[in-house]
């Protein structure tokens, strides 16, 4: 349906940073910006709305939502929720084939923290980074939490434009990803979450000083 490829193309473009959080757009712009029919991009519209990725502001026109303190803590905090549970449950039941090959695409993008870090480099490791937290959700095999988790990473992706993974920080991240995965294989819940939860605050801590 073209409400779908509508609302598909605006994520597409604010992720690739074609939008920025606060920036407002009215419909005409959007429709535009999208290259979609107008009926198609006002529904599409409704489904951002829902999912709190914009706010429709009469006289004001379409505004993508911003990034405030509260919306860090929030998002911060339902993964804290998700992904902790999800650890545990991967312990017991997840593939150690996914996890060997997380492993070894980490350990990749660890040797690349080592070389010239480009933009196409950094949009790699953040690839890398969902490819563990999405597979300990997706071990659950329960799709409502799936879904809840999904919409909450748009939003960490949201958090993000405010800044992006830089050189500096790509090595560090990719070595907690890597005690995350020892500990998993390990079996040990205990390190196991406060790995986890010693990563998040990291990333948490950054998004509230200098943007994620």
């Amino acid at each position: 349906m073209q409400r779908t490829e509508a609302y598909d193309r605006f994520k597409d473009q604010l992720f690739r940073r074609d939008f920025v959080p606060g920036q407002f757009l009215s419909q005409r712009e959007l429709t535009l910006a999208l290259h979609m029919p107008m009926a198609s991009v006002r529904e599409a519209v409704r489904m951002l709305e829902q999912e709190k990725l914009i706010k429709v502001i009469p006289q004001r026109g379409i505004q993508v939502a911003d990034v405030d303190v509260d919306l860090i803590r929030n998002a911060f905090g339902l993964r804290v929720i998700i992904e902790g549970a999800a650890a545990l449950h991967f312990i017991k039941h997840g593939s150690p084939r996914v996890l060997e090959l997380i492993e070894r695409e980490t350990l990749r993008m660890l040797d690349a923290s080592a070389g010239d870090v480009t933009d196409a480099v950094l949009d790699e490791a953040f690839r890398v980074d969902e490819m563990l937290h999405f597979s300990l959700v997706e071990s659950l095999g329960n799709p409502l939490v799936a879904g809840v988790h999904r919409l909450n990473q748009d939003k960490i992706r949201l958090i993000r434009l405010k800044g992006r993974y830089t050189p500096e920080r790509l090595g560090p991240a990719m070595e907690e990803h890597l005690a995350i995965i020892r500990e998993l294989r390990s079996g040990n819940p205990v390190e196991t979450l406060a790995q986890l939860e010693r990563h998040l605050a990291t990333a948490r801590a950054r998004a509230l000083g200098m943007g994620d």
